[in-house]
């Protein structure tokens, strides 16, 4: 179909995943060095924080839907640690985000749709 197509095309002749990892991965270490040594249940997120992670995980999720090209660039592609010279991926920043879930269940929700999408009839991502 079209849509599988474009999600393809969006993911290799463009830096959209780069691009909204990298966003995604910003937002969760200002939220987690914000919030750092509270419990869960402690943690706070604006309403803004909430809005463009939401946006970015079900973007990412998105993506990935049906297309092994795109999860595997999730998987492969590296986001900086908090401004350090250190990386992670984005598959990594994505499963992180689900941490902040006890304040915002709709960002819950995405996050297990995207982690469904990402590991779906992709045994590398799985591990």
């Amino acid at each position: 179909p079209i849509t599988a197509l474009v999600r393809q095309e969006l993911g290799t002749r463009s830096d959209i995943v780069g691009e909204m990892s990298r966003n995604l991965a910003e937002v969760y270490d200002s939220v987690s060095k914000r919030n750092q040594g509270l419990q869960s249940r402690e943690i706070s997120l604006t309403k803004e924080e909430q809005r463009l992670l939401i946006s970015l995980v079900r973007a990412l999720g998105n993506l990935a839907f049906g297309c092994r090209k795109n999860q595997d660039l999730i998987r492969t592609t590296r986001v900086p640690q908090d401004g350090s010279l250190d990386s992670r991926s984005a598959l990594h920043v994505l499963i992180s985000t689900t941490s902040l879930s006890h304040k915002c269940f709709t960002l819950r929700e995405w996050g297990l749709v995207a982690l469904r999408y990402l590991i779906e009839d992709n045994p590398e991502n799985q591990r």
